[in-house]
């Protein structure tokens, strides 16, 4: 849906909430999409010169679209020992055009990785809620998790030419049907991660049966939980 988002504006949401059917969508039988051929990505790639110990309610302008059509989580990474579980919140906007956050926590105690769940297309801000208690910077960079065109079941992928038998040492996580949904909770449309390692050149293809479920408020469909964004 909309793969070629260059020619819409940005802030134009195209969301859908409830949405039961759509005519890109073979309905009953899975449905080929091509999540593109994205980069490795590197973990400081969209900044590396956040301050982690900036005062509480300190906002950074972020630059960054996805080379992913559908857009593709992040991953934030501590340059040192932030000692305390600092909290940080990345703003931005999914491939539909819809507001979203996400809140990332990184663990005292050393230097690791946190991924994060949700599917971004374009950034706006990074958001500082609890301040390190150490003088150190954040990496801020796209993982290798893709997000999906719409909220359903992936029957079969192709990846580099090769279809992948059985899904074989691809991780799919599913649609989040928590509503509302938060800051912490994971994408409502669900995400890919693959089983070869992105490059810039090998291409993801994947079979996906939409589903149009819609929960007792009516929320839902083929878009998804709408995101959470105050």
């Amino acid at each position: 849906m909309f793969r070629e988002r260059e020619a819409f504006h940005v802030g134009v949401r195209n969301y859908v909430p409830g949405m039961q059917y759509c005519s890109e969508l073979v309905h009953g039988q899975p449905t080929a999409f091509s999540l593109g051929a994205p980069s490795l990505g590197v973990q400081n790639s969209i900044s590396a010169v956040l301050d982690a110990d900036g005062i509480a309610g300190t906002e950074t302008v972020l630059v960054y679209t996805s080379d992913a059509p559908y857009g593709r989580a992040l991953v934030m990474t501590a340059n040192g020992d932030p000692t305390n579980s600092p909290v940080y919140d990345v703003y931005g906007w999914d491939y539909l055009g819809q507001k979203m956050v996400e809140r990332f926590t990184l663990a005292g105690g050393g230097v690791v990785a946190v991924q994060g769940k949700k599917a971004f297309y374009r950034l706006e801000k990074w958001k500082v809620v609890t301040p390190s208690t150490a003088a150190t910077t954040v990496d801020l960079g796209p993982n290798q998790i893709l997000g999906l065109p719409y909220k359903g079941f992936i029957d079969w992928a192709k990846e580099d030419g090769v279809p992948i038998a059985a899904l074989a040492g691809i991780t799919l996580a599913a649609p989040v049907l928590t509503d509302p949904a938060t800051a912490i909770t994971g994408d409502p449309r669900g995400t890919y991660l693959g089983a070869l390692t992105l490059n810039g050149v090998k291409e993801i293809i994947i079979g996906l049966q939409g589903d149009p479920w819609v929960n007792a408020a009516g929320n839902g469909g083929l878009h998804g939980i709408q995101h959470y964004a105050p």
